[in-house]
């Protein structure tokens, strides 16, 4: 409306410029987001009337799922030669260039094909359109591309009631998060561009403890371990992080909780803090998911991580303001002495396995390199292939290289090992650092001796 009335000479530049910045505040999103929502809708109706004309799938059954599933995997090959020539070219362009766009433009347009309205009812009746509406894209993309295990991942985060109930309603409200569910859908890559944005801390190592300050070591006082694998794979990136209660002695320490942490980089240099995303441990049992926020700096000096919550309330961990980084070089502190005498022999004896059984046990997960033991792998035009030894006999499992887009893609050397869904009891063949995932019962199976 502002904008119209700008066009009519109605009303002032100023004013319209006050709204926009309103609309920035209240929706929490920078400029060039809102320029990006402007374009999204704009060639969303573009591509809603071509879409309309094209008719291709002659409103059969679930067909916009259909035409969502095609602009994901950028499949057309079942529209006409005029929409191949004229307009997939500029598709392919914009979701090279910015698949944010792209996607944005691609939900605009489902949206408008199944005459979805956010406007209509209260906002409690908005989260669940929303979830609603959320559930059947990831239903729909689970469907067609059940191997992403990155997607899945993201669609549980997305579908939780604690990230839905923070959601405005509005036509952004059902863009928002959907968006990344669909690209995640699309590459399970896109979660380094978000990893990326994080820091490393090389003093730390891969694998740090630490303690709230100036608390000493006794019954019941809790310690954080900090797990940081340095890679471009999917899922590593961020610091895992696990908490330990002490026992009634000074070599038991009993898990609590698991999960990750995001140290953001800076904004400017200059800056004295930067912003910290903490999130719990996702599952195929995750109902209800929680992000929040705060801001840390690290005194490197006296190994010191200093962070102050956005609201201490949504800090459900209960993570210190102040955590100090245990090192095993000698202190002049009594307590500090104490602490690092004791996850010394901690860290030389079980500390690494306690931590690994514990997440796996989070992530449903067992791997299963003993009873599977991979030897060889083997790709060729028309099949992908393991050797694998297992019960002391040498198999083959097989599979046709056009099963699964993504299998093109591989090569000999890329991590992939079998592991086991402890949920389900469902064996798979997992690539940990490209985020895919086929069950092992598809591959065919061929004996050795």
């Amino acid at each position: 409306m502002a904008f119209s009335r700008l066009k009519e000479g109605n009303i002032k530049l100023s004013t319209v410029e006050n709204i926009i910045a309103d609309i920035c505040t209240c929706y929490e999103i920078p400029y060039s987001d809102l320029i990006d929502i402007s374009e999204m809708i704009k060639k969303g109706k573009i591509i809603l009337s071509i879409i309309k004309d094209e008719n291709t799938y002659n409103n059969e059954n679930s067909w916009t799922d259909k035409v969502l599933i095609d602009f994901v995997t950028l499949n057309f090959q079942n529209y006409s030669d005029d929409f191949n020539q004229y307009v997939v070219p500029h598709l392919k362009e914009l979701h090279t260039n910015d698949p944010y766009v792209y996607f944005g433009t691609v939900l605009v347009m489902y949206i408008k094909l199944n005459k979805i309205n956010p406007y209509t009812g209260n906002i409690g009746q908005f989260h669940k359109l929303l979830k609603n509406y959320t559930s059947h894209i990831c239903d729909v993309l689970k469907e067609r591309i059940p191997e992403n295990t990155i997607g899945q991942s993201a669609a549980a985060v997305y579908l939780s009631d604690n990230i839905i109930r923070k959601v405005p309603q509005c036509i952004w409200g059902l863009l928002v998060h959907n968006i990344h569910i669909l690209i995640y859908f699309a590459n399970p890559n896109y979660i380094n561009q978000i990893l990326e944005l994080g820091s490393y801390f090389k003093e730390w190592e891969d694998f740090s403890y630490w303690h709230e300050c100036n608390v000493p070591y006794s019954k019941g006082a809790r310690l954080w371990t900090l797990f940081f694998r340095e890679s471009s794979s999917p899922l590593h990136g961020m610091y895992i992080a696990q908490t330990f209660e002490a026992g009634k002695d000074n070599e038991t320490f009993i898990p609590k909780e698991s999960f990750s942490l995001i140290f953001l980089s800076k904004d400017n240099e200059d800056d004295e803090y930067a912003t910290i995303q903490v999130s719990g441990i996702i599952n195929n049992e995750t109902t209800d998911y929680t992000v929040y926020y705060g801001i840390y700096k690290y005194d490197e000096a006296n190994n010191e991580l200093i962070i102050i919550w956005n609201d201490e309330t949504d800090n459900f961990l209960h993570i210190p303001s102040k955590l100090r980084r245990i090192t095993f070089e000698k202190k002049d502190s009594k307590n500090e002495q104490i602490w690092s005498n004791i996850i010394h022999k901690f860290d030389n004896n079980n500390s690494l396995k306690i931590f690994s059984e514990t997440l796996l046990d989070k992530l449903n997960t067992e791997y299963l390199d003993e009873v599977y033991d991979i030897q060889n792998v083997t790709i060729s035009r028309k099949f992908f292939s393991l050797t694998i030894n297992t019960n002391n006999r040498i198999k083959e499992y097989s599979i046709p290289i056009d099963a699964y887009s993504f299998l093109k893609g591989l090569k000999v050397f890329d991590e992939v090992t079998i592991r086991k869904d402890t949920h389900t009891e469902k064996v798979f063949v997992n690539w940990p650092w490209i985020g895919y995932e086929i069950p092992l019962e598809e591959f065919k199976v061929s004996s050795y001796q």
